[in-house]
């Protein structure tokens, strides 16, 4: 096939995103990252849900008996260490457990884990190791899928959007929003407007400091000395910081500048006004 491609990437060696076009058609294939909605491993994906009707399916088109089909409602596992060429591809029997052992992790394979990937090679009567590659991989391709097609239907079933039209969870998320509080956001055109919010802009500190402080009160007994200026330590945890800005005053539209001499110092200003 022919045809331009559009990537959209996050850095230089992670892509959002990317689309190709078909010459002379008006057919396009886009492709997006399942990642980007939902961070967590397929093995825990996948055992949330309660059916997998896309992989039973398939399972049940290539003949396999409900017997084989229960052994592959959950992500197999695979020694991906030990296989460092073609040869090893080749292997006539499931790999010893200790050769189940993953760098990545730096863990080696559970008792039951093993016991499921004996049980799916002897039940399906499995020749070679890559054959036993195949049945894993299109296990691990079908679950996904009913992964995602249980995350499209609770999403048009809580918002009737769905996600598979946006690229990231935030920009669904904040569709989600826009259509359920309806509020049309006002397009900022002013330059010195939108330079003066993004220079307020601030992410969390990071640095390394050593500070010291020593408390000298009446509670510490013998050790206070009354002499030195009394100080008195506290610890504050402060929790819900990102639940508690998530429900602050957003603006929306109405944007102008106030001069100072006019600001008056009120709740209600406070609530609409940005300040520098």
């Amino acid at each position: 096939m022919n045809g331009r491609v559009s990537l959209i990437p996050h850095n230089k060696e992670k892509y959002i995103s990317f689309t190709m076009y078909i010459d002379d058609c008006d057919i396009s294939f886009r492709f997006i990252d399942s990642w980007r909605f939902l961070p967590s491993s397929l093995e825990k994906l996948a055992s949330y849900l309660e059916t997998v009707p896309i992989a039973v399916n398939e399972f049940k088109n290539d003949g396999f008996t409900d017997e084989k089909i229960n052994l592959l409602r959950r992500k197999g596992k695979f020694p991906y260490d030990l296989v460092d060429g073609l040869d090893k591809l080749m292997t006539t029997k499931l790999p010893e457990k200790n050769e189940f052992y993953n760098k990545l992790t730096d863990s080696h394979i559970i008792d039951e884990d093993y016991h499921h990937a004996v049980t799916v090679w002897n039940m399906f009567t499995i020749k070679t190791l890559v054959e036993y590659s195949d049945l894993y991989l299109k296990t691990d391709v079908l679950l996904l899928a009913d992964v995602f097609e249980s995350f499209r239907e609770t999403s048009l079933k809580a918002y009737s959007l769905c996600p598979a039209h946006f690229y990231t969870t935030p920009g669904l998320t904040f569709s989600a929003a826009l259509k359920m509080t309806k509020v049309e956001l006002e397009l900022l055109t002013d330059i010195d407007m939108l330079m003066f919010i993004e220079a307020g802009i601030r992410g969390g500190i990071s640095q390394c400091c050593n500070r010291y402080a020593k408390a000298n009160n009446p509670y510490m007994g013998p050790s206070y000395d009354k002499n030195q200026k009394t100080k008195t330590l506290l610890y504050f945890d402060i929790n819900n910081l990102y639940g508690w800005a998530m429900v602050q005053y957003l603006p929306v539209g109405k944007f102008k500048w106030i001069e100072f001499k006019f600001f008056q110092c009120t709740t209600r200003l406070i609530q609409a006004t940005l300040l520098k």
